[in-house]
């Protein structure tokens, strides 16, 4: 069969795409669509392509699954529907490049909405607030830091600050700050694949003033991750209030009910 006859065979007729990582179904008159496409379709509407109605559960058409697993041609990214363009043969190469797909979903690193990645920094300044850090930049070292006032998160169970984000690496970073359940994490995710999580050095500085301080060095989380995740793997800084209301200072102004820590983290590539 020539490629064009071939394509066309196995493209869903409705949204023109391969549905490679999808199950094919089959109306009762042997139309088939892509389970996206079907699971677009009202509850009760019947096939587009010749009014007929569908078997209940859906029939699969196994054969044509086989086909497009074994099929050699250029095909889209998953993630076509999303905007990606990429296209190649299938393979390794096009698998590790779903796993980094700008258009991939993630949570949001706050509110943990399912957003694609592309989105996720607008998401991050215009719904919380995040803003961005501009310290110490070198070509394989980034240092930020800031103050933070920890009074009135320091007698509640759960509190979370606004996120701050920055790029270096050719990458996009976030700094997460909250404590949940009398525990307080501090983490740094990227926007990068595990990849180059793996070949980046996190060192996160909790201190004052008085130069007493906690540290911990870890790699920075994907944005992949959900909060519980990062608490799960340990990727992050972990302090009890305990320690918090230790290292907490007056703010040097005279003002009696702000306590305040000072945080800074430095992210290297460990690979020169």
């Amino acid at each position: 069969m020539e490629e064009e006859s071939l394509r066309e065979s196995l493209e869903c007729p409705i949204c023109r795409v391969i549905p490679r990582k999808l199950k094919i179904f089959s109306c009762k008159n042997g139309h088939h669509i892509c389970e996206h496409c079907l699971g677009k379709l009202a509850n009760g509407q019947r096939c587009p392509q010749g009014d007929c109605s569908y078997y209940t559960p859906g029939c699969r058409l196994l054969v044509l699954e086989g086909m497009v697993v074994r099929c050699t041609m250029a095909v889209s990214c998953i993630r076509v529907r999303e905007g990606c363009t990429v296209s190649m043969v299938q393979g390794r190469t096009l698998d590790e490049h779903e796993t980094s797909c700008r258009y991939r979903k993630v949570p949001c690193i706050c509110c943990q909405v399912s957003l694609p990645l592309d989105s996720l920094l607008e998401h991050v300044k215009n719904t919380h607030d995040g803003e961005e850090e501009k310290w110490d930049q070198h070509e394989h070292r980034y240092v930020g830091g800031s103050v933070i006032n920890v009074n009135g998160a320091l007698d509640y169970h759960s509190w979370e600050w606004d996120p701050t984000w920055f790029s270096h690496f050719g990458l996009t970073f976030y700094s997460v700050l909250i404590k949940e359940d009398g525990v307080w994490y501090f983490w740094i995710y990227t926007e990068g694949s595990q990849e180059e999580a793996e070949r980046l050095k996190v060192t996160i500085v909790i201190t004052n003033r008085k130069d007493d301080k906690i540290e911990y060095t870890c790699h920075p989380v994907t944005v992949d991750h959900t909060v519980e995740q990062v608490q799960e793997q340990g990727n992050c800084l972990v302090m009890s209030t305990g320690q918090v209301r230790r290292l907490a200072v007056r703010d040097g102004v005279g003002v009696e009910d702000i306590l305040e820590i000072k945080y800074y983290f430095e992210v290297e590539d460990t690979t020169v």
